[in-house]
């Protein structure tokens, strides 16, 4: 009798110890790292790490849609730090949604902050998205966008646009019918925009980028929302392009 008690005492100190705490499991390819409903009131949807903010503003949606976010690879080169796949693809927005990016975790590459852009797939090119701004301080870049499909940090072409000869008035003239900005041929104008050589009224610019080639070019025409990217031509050193941007 006294045996059997110490056994049944065994048995249950035995079972009190057998119980485990289990997590759920890292996503595995193609999961979602995070979803939330969104209706028409708005919502946002955050990655866990902190990565990537979606904000939808009310009314952007008429109805309740899953937001997916999904960490992808890279379906075209020139991407800097984690690229996302955000679904439904496809989805239309009523009003501009806003994406951030942290980028205090990320290799830039050789990107200056100021330079980078959140981007999207056109036309097999990553073009950065419009009202794209650069939080230095809280190292937070942001774009706005009508649509969900991937998205990624961009380091876009260096420089500001500016008109011929540098003196501001765009005369249509071009430099001896070359159509480049005086300076150009020196090689110290990086990332300028000229009037297209032909020097009609055509509309069309030259955007010159010092960096990578019209193989891996991203974005040439960003700073021209709605512009067709044209005819790219590599410089003489194969370091750089120039790329005709024109309008629609």
């Amino acid at each position: 009798m006294g045996r059997s008690i110490v056994c049944g005492l065994v048995f249950l100190v035995a079972c009190g110890t057998s119980s485990t705490t289990t997590t759920d499991p890292a996503p595995g390819p193609g999961t979602p790292v995070a979803q939330t409903n969104v209706g028409s009131t708005g919502g946002t949807v955050k990655t866990p790490d902190g990565t990537l903010t979606v904000d939808i503003p009310a009314g952007a949606l008429p109805d309740d849609v899953k937001i997916t976010v999904t960490e992808i690879s890279a379906p075209q080169p020139g991407t800097v730090g984690k690229v996302y796949e955000i679904g439904p693809t496809g989805t239309q927005f009523a009003k501009p949604v806003t994406l951030s990016f942290a980028y205090g975790g990320f290799d830039l590459q050789g990107n200056d902050p100021v330079d980078l852009g959140v981007a999207t797939i056109e036309n097999s090119e990553w073009t950065a998205l419009a009202g794209d701004t650069v939080d230095t301080n809280a190292k937070i870049a942001s774009g706005t966008t009508m649509h969900l499909s991937p998205y990624a940090l961009v380091g876009k072409p260096h420089g500001n646009p500016h008109n011929d000869a540098g003196n501001g008035d765009d005369s249509g003239a071009t430099d001896s019918g070359s159509g480049n900005d005086a300076g150009n041929d020196a090689g110290n104008d990086a990332g300028s925009i000229s009037d297209a050589g032909d020097g009609g009224d055509s509309g069309c610019v030259n955007v010159h980028s010092p960096q990578g080639t019209c193989a891996n070019q991203v974005g040439a025409c960003y700073q021209y929302p709605g512009y067709i990217k044209g005819a790219c031509t590599n410089d003489d050193a194969s370091i750089g392009y120039t790329v005709v941007c024109c309008p629609p």
